[in-house]
């Protein structure tokens, strides 16, 4: 008697076979205006908006306009005072990596800094929503975009504010390639070694691990 082994495969995104849909002509016209405005109230509205909007959108068309979106939403999720606007925003944020895919991997130097800065946050509920937006940006990275994460994370304590949530992305990384991603990990290895003068011993070590112990 035979048995086959078959290779696992991985199914893929569902995204990627509907049709890229712009968003820039249904984004709301008092957007910007109302995402600055000093009352929680309009901020929270707009922000309902958006959110209602990439929710409808499973696959968003890559605009330069984007960017300055996405970036106003960091900002908001960084320095926000109203917890529920920061979680909203956050919720846009996932939305837009995850219906974007690849493409928003350009704002990761834009957006990466400003959301783990809001992870100090001491509500679970807060961090949480932050966390989920973080996982759907770093899914929208691949190779060597990696080594430009990790320093975007500026410290060991970013890394392990956002590394010791539950079920990260750094996990969830399924490579297609796996002698390139055993290339990508020896790569970070030897830059985390190399960063230790800056960082903590132990801190260090441990990100090391995360990236060599098959969780990239």
């Amino acid at each position: 008697m035979f048995i086959f082994h078959f290779p696992e495969l991985d199914l893929p995104d569902p995204r990627t076979l509907v049709e890229p849909v712009s968003i820039i002509p249904k984004l709301p016209s008092n957007m910007q205006a109302n995402l600055a405005s000093s009352k929680w109230k309009e901020r929270k509205e707009v922000l309902d908006e958006l959110l209602t909007l990439v929710n409808a959108t499973p696959r968003i068309q890559d605009a330069p306009e984007l960017g300055e979106l996405a970036k106003s939403l960091a900002t908001c999720i960084s320095k926000d005072a109203n917890i529920n606007c920061v979680m909203t925003a956050a919720h846009v944020m996932e939305g837009l990596a995850k219906s974007m895919m690849s493409p928003f991997g350009r704002f990761r130097e834009t957006v990466i800094p400003l959301m783990l800065e809001r992870l100090k946050e001491r509500k679970a509920n807060v961090t949480d929503a932050i966390g989920a937006a973080l996982d759907a940006v770093f899914a929208t990275v691949c190779g060597y975009e990696w080594i430009s994460c990790l320093w975007l994370m500026g410290s060991a304590d970013d890394f392990t504010r956002y590394d010791t949530r539950s079920d990260t992305s750094f996990g969830k990384q399924k490579p297609t390639n796996k002698r390139r991603d055993s290339q990508v990990s020896r790569s970070l290895t030897i830059d985390i070694n190399n960063a230790s003068a800056n960082w903590p011993d132990k801190d260090a070590d441990r990100s090391a691990c995360c990236f060599t112990r098959g969780r990239f």
